[in-house]
């Protein structure tokens, strides 16, 4: 057989593997099966006689390789096919339009080369200008401290803190900590594929770094050096990050190098050379910072920071500092600091501006020169189309970072899942759009924040003013002028219908929430003015920390309910039962007091302990005939007794129970959700489980603590010493173990939860049988709190660096259809899903433009893909670390989706 017969073979078998893979064709499928036999065949004969010892090897192989290019085709048939019909192009001179980019097609190859030459000047243009503010910034933080000879206290402290201090400046932060040498070279390798991308890029090194013959080692902690010839091979040059920085060309560099310590190698080394060299072969727009003077040693520090790294996080919080000016001022504090025995040095080549916390005016400032776009808004651009796997939208991925400026102390999402709110310990409040990611306030100065309980007002009272914004509405912040001024204090119904500030001119006064009408003047107190709302909202206690007496109110139109007046001394707690049925107050060196608060009346005067303590906490049980309270046994002096957590009759005032061992202190505790068990943890480390009926310790779990329960009280979470467990509610048997989970987060509805290990890896399960769902990357360190929506489709995870990060599952439409029914043909399925569609988008982070295959690579999640992109439109681009790509979905198999019709849009 000559070269053109088997050539002519192989594209016989070729079609014929192409014609049998498509869907639903017409024709006879045995006579495309003999063509591909005969194929076969001859492709089988032909390799025989060249090598008759591996024929069928061959011939197997030969097959194995049309069937591969057979499916390669179909593939690219599939996507080429006008699957999604593409928005209608004006009829253009010359061609047709091209798909996805709106542009003409060129009839001849010398159009082609036209076009080809065209892109390429576009994408040689000078780029694009762009504010300041809107640049990449990414780093790459490491700190080693493990040494096994020498070791540190501070460097991987201070990576830490320098990682959280980067992300709240907007930085991308890639963080090691006690790297080995084949960790920091990947790193490195990671940092400069995406410093690509342009913007700002910055390295941080805490730990041991020596020179050799004017070269800076940084040192692994796994580093077993005996010699300094063994450096080389042994140690991370530092040269080798300067190098990543000059092939990236972004705008600036930082290579911040806190690692002039004592060389740990020194009676080993023949140079004895102290400290760190200058590093002269720094790329244009490099600034390379030094923790002292060449030459010259630095001290670990003695507090949780080295004393360079401590001075300089303070100093990258000042708004408005130039870089330049950051470092000075860095210098002077750690030489005052220091005695002027250590002088911290810069090298820079910088020409142009950065601020590590620009001011608004200094963030609008026009930058070029691969500047980089980090959130800008722009046009979307047209793709064409991709394959996406099924897992891309059956898991969920990440649609956005958030930094805030402190730890989260309130927040959640709208009952409507619109919006998110975080308030912080600053007193600042952000609020987001969820769908579309866009901040829709940042207020500084919000004021102390409450969320009605169900989630659609959020109140802030700043400097006697106060903020409403409605979640169900824009989410827009609405200063309430129109009320008296100054109000010293203000609340929110659960339902969001009543709002009561109290002024010192006026005292109480109840309003109508939507039409800031007040509706009632309540009454003056005398002290400090508190309240309470029942649960249900109906009833207001109002009273002041010199009354002795209390007032109750009915909330619909401000009417008194009753006067409650029985206490001698100054009421210092009231509490509502869990069903608003009845009221408790206690007052110091005074018997407690138990309410019915329909009409007032009092029901018992109960005593605590000797000397009438005041408790620290107390409810009225469910069946309410019982209160609980966590107070001393004794107020009288000298001495204070011990605390107790006890129980007594409503009745007869007698306690009845006492639910600690002696000697064991309450930490907190938590009701089952059907309140039919009362959970306790302990100040031994134990979990007390109590039915609430009898009052009997029905288990005690060594080293245990209640994490959470699942909302229909079928699950309980707990934390053991091996990480988190799930355990059955009625047996308190295990059910699954996360091993190495530190922390648990429950859904309010459905049967999902999230947990997080040390180093920030978020898990999401189901509750019934332990099943794990996903796992979330992203965070440094272990989260603070997660907040699950309503659906369950959207989480909100903040860390402890203070960024949050929201995580949500597509919304695609009637997913269930991409289901296979098990009793259904793949022909059925296939025909079923034929008209199957629906919008689609996701977060991607972009990994690198390939200008010869004009090819974006993105990646979502644990997925990457290669996206068709022009090199005009790539240009445009240039910089950016994340993008939305949205388009629409069709079905192509039981596995990979078509992203059709798509746009590849600039994250606003």
């Amino acid at each position: 057989m000559t070269r053109t017969k088997l050539a002519q073979a192989c594209a016989i078998a070729l079609c014929a593997n192409l014609a049998g893979g498509a869907f639903a064709q017409s024709g006879s499928k045995s006579s495309i099966e003999r063509f591909k036999q005969e194929a076969l065949n001859a492709i089988a004969a032909e390799n025989a006689r060249n090598n008759p010892e591996s024929a069928e090897v061959k011939a197997a192989k030969a097959a194995a390789a049309a069937e591969e290019a057979a499916r390669s085709e179909r593939i690219r048939a599939a996507l080429a096919a006008p699957i999604i019909s593409l928005p209608s192009q004006a009829p253009a001179d010359r061609g047709g339009a091209i798909p996805g980019t709106g542009a003409a097609a060129p009839e001849t190859a010398a159009g082609a080369v036209a076009t080809a030459e065209n892109a390429a000047q576009s994408a040689n243009a000078a780029p694009e200008t762009v504010p300041m503010g809107n640049e990449q910034r990414l780093a790459l933080v490491i700190g080693n401290s493990t040494y096994k000879s020498s070791p540190l206290t501070n460097p991987t402290n201070d990576a830490r803190a320098m990682a959280i201090k980067l992300q709240q400046l907007g930085f991308t932060v890639i963080k090691k900590e006690n790297a080995s040498l084949e960790e920091m070279m990947t790193s490195v390798r990671e940092f400069g594929n995406q410093l690509r991308n342009g913007g700002i890029g910055l390295f941080y090194y805490a730990g041991h770094g020596v020179q050799s013959r004017g070269i800076n080692y940084l040192v692994p902690v796994d580093a077993n050096i005996a010699s300094e010839d063994e450096l080389s091979t042994r140690a991370y040059n530092a040269n080798e990050v300067l190098e990543k920085m000059d092939t990236a060309r972004n705008r600036i560099n930082l290579v911040i190098l806190d690692a002039c310590r004592d060389n740990p190698f020194a009676r080993s080394f023949r140079s004895g050379s102290r400290g760190l060299a200058g590093m002269e072969s720094a790329p244009r727009g490099t600034l390379v910072a030094y923790a002292t003077s060449p030459g010259s040693t630095a001290s670990d520090g003695v507090g949780a920071n080295g004393l360079y790294t401590e001075q300089l996080l303070a100093a990258m919080g000042e708004q408005g500092m130039k870089v330049e000016d950051i470092f000075k001022r860095v210098r002077e504090g750690v030489q005052e600091q220091s005695g002027g025995k250590q002088t911290p040095w810069e090298m820079s080549s910088i020409t142009g501006n950065f601020y590590f916390n620009p001011t608004q005016e200094q963030a609008n400032m026009p930058v070029s020169g691969g500047g980089g776009i980090r959130v800008a808004a722009g046009p979307a651009r047209q793709l064409n189309q991709v394959l996406l796997p099924r897992k891309l939208i059956e898991n969920y991925q990440l649609a956005g970072n958030f930094p805030i400026s402190a730890s989260a102390t309130v927040g959640g999402f709208s009952a409507k899942g619109e919006h998110f709110a975080l308030g912080t310990r600053d007193r600042a409040m952000y609020l987001w759009q969820v769908d579309s990611n866009q901040p829709v306030m940042a207020e500084a100065s919000y004021g102390t924040t409450q969320l009605s309980a169900n989630r659609r007002y959020l109140l802030g009272l700043a400097e006697g003013r106060l903020h409403l914004t409605d979640l169900n509405d824009d989410g827009s912040s609405k200063p309430l002028s129109t009320l008296p001024y100054p109000i010293v204090a203000a609340g929110i119904s659960p339902s969001g219908h009543r709002l009561l500030i109290y002024t010192a001119a006026r005292g109480f006064q109840l309003y109508d929430t939507a039409s800031l009408q007040m509706l009632a003047r309540l009454d003056d107190v005398d002290g400090t003015p508190h309240f309470e709302f029942s649960p249900n909202g109906d009833r207001i206690v109002t009273w002041g920390s010199h009354d002795s007496n209390m007032k109750l109110w009915e909330s619909e139109r401000g009417n008194r309910v009753a006067r409650l007046n029985d206490h001698w001394n100054p009421v210092g707690m009231v509490r509502f039962s869990r069903d608003g049925n009845f009221l408790i107050s206690a007052a110091n060196d005074d018997k407690v007091m138990l309410w019915r608060s329909g009409d007032g009346d009092s029901v018992k005067r109960l005593s605590f302990g000797e000397g009438n303590p005041l408790p620290q906490s107390m409810e009225v049980l469910p069946d309410g005939r019982r209160v609980m309270a966590y107070v001393n046994r004794s107020a009288k002096p000298p001495a204070v007794g011990p605390m107790q957590l006890g129980v007594w009759d409503s009745s007869s005032g007698n306690q009845v129970a006492t639910l600690l061992p002696d000697g064991v202190t309450l930490r907190d505790y938590r009701f089952s959700p059907d309140r039919s068990r009362l959970f306790l943890n302990a100040s031994d480390h134990h979990l007390y489980v109590v039915e609430t009926a009898t009052l009997k310790r029905v288990s005690t779990l060594t080293s245990a603590e209640l994490l959470d329960f699942t909302p229909d009280g079928r699950r309980v979470i707990i934390r053991a010493s091996e990480g988190v467990r799930l355990l059955d509610a009625a047996t308190l048997s295990p059910l699954a173990r996360m091993q190495g989970q530190v922390s648990a987060f429950v859904a309010p509805k459905g049967d999902l939860m999230l947990t997080s290990n040390a180093e920030g890896l978020l898990t999401l399960w189901h509750t019934d049988h332990g099943d794990q769902v996903s796992q979330l990357k992203g965070h440094l360190d272990a989260i603070a709190t997660a907040l699950f929506s309503d659906d369950g489709r959207k989480v909100l995870s903040v860390g402890t660096d203070n960024v949050a990060k929201l995580w949500s599952l597509p919304k695609i439409k009637d997913m269930n259809l991409l289901t296979k029914d098990q009793f259904e043909s793949t022909a059925e399925y296939q025909k079923r899903m034929s008209g199957w569609t629906s919008p689609y988008s996701a977060l991607v982070n972009l990994a690198g433009y390939n200008a010869d295959s004009q090819t974006y690579s993105v990646r979502a999640g644990e997925v990457s893909m290669e996206v068709p992109l022009p090199r005009e439109e790539a240009k445009k681009l240039v910089g950016q670390r994340q993008a939305i790509i949205s388009g629409n979905l069709r079905f192509f198999d039981a596995e990979q989706l078509v992203l059709a019709d798509a746009k590849l849009a600039r994250l606003q």
